[in-house]
C-alpha cells in the first residue's frame, strides 16, 4: 500500500473519487497532512542525500553557528540539533529563524522539512515567506498540523 501510495505521489495519480473537483494544489496540501509517519520517511529518505554545513541560527542572544543538514528535498530550510536543547529544529536558513522546534529525531525534522518545503517555498527571503503565509491563513495551520504529526 506505502509503495502504491509513493507511486500515485510521483506520477500525480488520484486515489479516489473524494478527489474530483478540487484544485491539485488543494487536494496535494490535504495529502501532505494525512500520510501516515513511515510512509513520508521512506519516501524522503530515499530520495535524498542530506549534506552537513553550518548556518546562522537566531536566538534570543543574538546568532550561534550550529552544525546542521541540507538537502535538495527541502530547499532553504537546514535541520539541526538545538544549541540548548536536546532537539532537533528545522529553521529557514537565510534568516536563521526557526520554523519549528522539538523534533526528537533527525529523521523526523528532515521528513517534517520535506513537506513544509513543498507547501511554502523557504528559499525566498523571510519577509516574502512570511507574507505569503498571512496571505494564506491555511498555511500555517497546515504547517502546524505537519509539525505536530512528527513531534508525537
Amino acid at each position: 500500500r506505502a509503495r502504491r501510495q509513493c507511486r500515485m505521489e510521483r506520477t500525480g495519480e488520484t486515489a479516489s473519487p473524494a478527489t474530483e473537483g478540487k484544485t491539485a494544489a488543494e487536494t496535494q496540501s490535504e495529502g501532505l497532512v494525512n500520510h501516515t509517519r513511515n510512509e513520508i520517511v521512506e519516501t524522503s529518505y530515499r530520495k535524498k542525500i542530506m549534506k552537513r554545513t553550518n548556518i546562522q541560527f537566531a536566538t534570543s542572544d543574538g546568532h550561534k553557528e550550529v552544525a546542521a543538514y541540507v538537502s535538495e528535498a527541502f530547499p532553504g530550510i537546514a535541520i539541526h540539533k538545538h544549541p540548548d536543547f536536546d532537539w532537533w529544529t528545522a529553521t529557514h536558513i537565510q534568516s536563521g529563524l526557526a520554523i519549528s522546534t522539538a523534533f526528537r529525531l533527525r529523521r523526523l525534522a528532515s521528513c517534517f522539512a520535506n513537506l513544509a518545503s513543498r507547501l511554502i517555498d523557504f528559499t525566498r527571503p523571510v519577509e516574502e515567506v512570511q507574507q505569503h503565509v498571512a496571505d494564506n491563513c491555511e498555511l500555517g495551520s497546515q504547517i502546524r498540523k505537519l509539525a505536530q504529526r512528527f513531534k508525537t
